[in-house]
């Protein structure tokens, strides 16, 4: 039985380099088709940082169904890199592409968001968290009861001013970062560290099993075209050869 999901594939851990070029001309084929990976492929070779590159997976599109009205959009490639020197040399030195100066940024994947019910650290499930299954955290004021108990469990309801709960909220997810202002709750939404976290992409029904595991598997914070380009990413699964 094959460990993967069909449209994984290797890749070595050491050394594997992502990169985002942004502004790349759309220029459609006779037939309307978007240009092929050999196609991008073929016109970044006529650069010279891209000359000699160990590529570890074609350059594609970031989304091949974008907008009619689309003039640029983004590729994406990933190379091995293995001291950094080729991904400097596209920062510095963006390739052309079809005749125009582009941009490029180095892809930068995040963690999928979950936040454990039993402890409220964010990034993991608590079918996945590593401390004790009694363990009991209130999300309001970190003490040992449920927060459905807070309001007459808290540790400083002498100071309450009415019935339910008056004291000031803090996130001790914020403070174990040394954020100061962490004014909420540990489970709310606006928590600034949610941000380095990416949120689930929900899928249709039509949506293939390669599509589902390459859409799961990376999100990245990217440099957008103004013109009326698409907005969400895909990538494939990488099992990390060790």
């Amino acid at each position: 039985m094959c460990p993967f999901r069909p449209g994984c594939i290797l890749a070595p851990q050491q050394g594997y380099a992502r990169i985002l070029v942004n502004w790349v001309p759309v220029i459609p084929n006779d037939d309307g088709s978007l240009a092929l990976s050999e196609q991008l492929h073929k016109e970044l070779s006529h650069n010279p940082g891209y000359q000699g590159l160990t590529i570890l997976s074609m350059p594609r599109w970031l989304k091949a169904d974008m907008s009619l009205d689309a003039t640029h959009a983004l590729i994406t490639f990933a190379f091995l890199d293995e001291d950094g020197l080729h991904m400097r040399s596209f920062l510095s030195h963006p390739p052309s592409l079809f005749g125009e100066h582009t941009k490029c940024k180095k892809f930068e994947s995040k963690q999928l968001l979950h936040q454990c019910k039993r402890c409220h650290a964010l990034g993991h499930k608590v079918s996945q968290c590593l401390r004790p299954k009694t363990l009991v955290v209130c999300a309001i004021c970190a003490y040992g009861h449920t927060t459905e108990k807070h309001a007459s469990l808290c540790p400083t309801k002498q100071k309450h001013t009415s019935v339910c709960c008056s004291c000031p909220v803090s996130c001790f997810n914020c403070k174990a970062k040394g954020l100061r202002a962490a004014r909420h709750i540990i489970t709310d939404l606006c928590c600034p560290l949610r941000k380095h976290y990416r949120t689930e992409t929900h899928h249709s029904s039509d949506t293939s099993d390669e599509e589902q595991c390459s859409l799961d598997a990376l999100a990245a914070d990217v440099p957008m075209a103004q013109s009326p380009v698409p907005t969400s990413q895909t990538e494939e699964v990488f099992a990390p050869v060790l």
